[in-house]
């Protein structure tokens, strides 16, 4: 609630979004919400509550309190997310918090200074070094046993306030299943009981704060 900006005391004081349709054509999604000084807002999308949620916009700053989304058509299924943030944790509104640009000297939230292929929030989100070129997110496949059978456990390094999804392909070009979402620190492994390891299989694990 302090984060939210709303009144612990009174039960019909809540941070909550509504939604709302331009008067054009093709006609877009309005997401509306109650803004409130010293915050920040960012506006996430997802097509299904089984996928992560990806940035539609970062930094928005009070007063504004809505935001059109003119990527996604009206009539597709998509849901929307709004997480609010405290302006001194991120004074300039662009998704970094304000310790981590200092420690990395970054702040364009885009840059990719160190030519490993993840922008600044990217690494941010994954908690790897945006200075280092050999530092990004990454993940390895063994195998191990389970019940007499030979089964993928795919690895990474996991760190605190994130959420990663786990998700499977044996054709790169057919897209992929969710297997696995929402898991937390310090889980960093998902054993992959459903695929046989015999098979032609690609993993695809995906991150986004929590």
């Amino acid at each position: 609630e302090t984060i939210a900006g709303t009144n612990p005391l009174d039960p019909e004081s809540y941070f909550h979004v509504t939604t709302d349709t331009t008067d054009g054509l093709p006609p877009h999604i309005i997401i509306n919400w109650e803004a409130v000084t010293g915050r920040v807002y960012n506006v996430l999308w997802t097509p299904s509550l089984m996928e992560p949620f990806q940035p539609l916009e970062i930094g928005i700053q009070y007063p504004q309190s809505s935001y059109t989304d003119t990527v996604h058509a009206v009539e597709s299924s998509g849901f929307y997310r709004v997480v609010v943030m405290l302006a001194d944790y991120d004074s300039d509104g662009n998704g970094l918090p304000n310790d981590w640009e200092d420690e990395y000297g970054q702040s364009d939230p885009y840059a990719d200074v160190d030519f490993d292929g993840f922008d600044n929030l990217s690494e941010f989100i994954s908690g790897a070094d945006p200075t280092n070129g050999a530092s990004f997110f990454t993940a390895s496949q063994t195998l191990a046993e389970v019940g007499g059978t030979n089964c993928f456990v795919v690895e990474w390094i996991s760190i605190p306030d994130r959420l990663y999804s786990v998700q499977w392909s044996t054709n790169l070009a057919s897209g992929f299943q969710i297997l696995e979402t929402d898991l937390e620190y310090p889980q960093n492994s998902y054993t992959d009981t459903t695929h046989n390891a015999e098979s032609a299989s690609f993993y695809k694990i995906k991150v986004q704060l929590k």
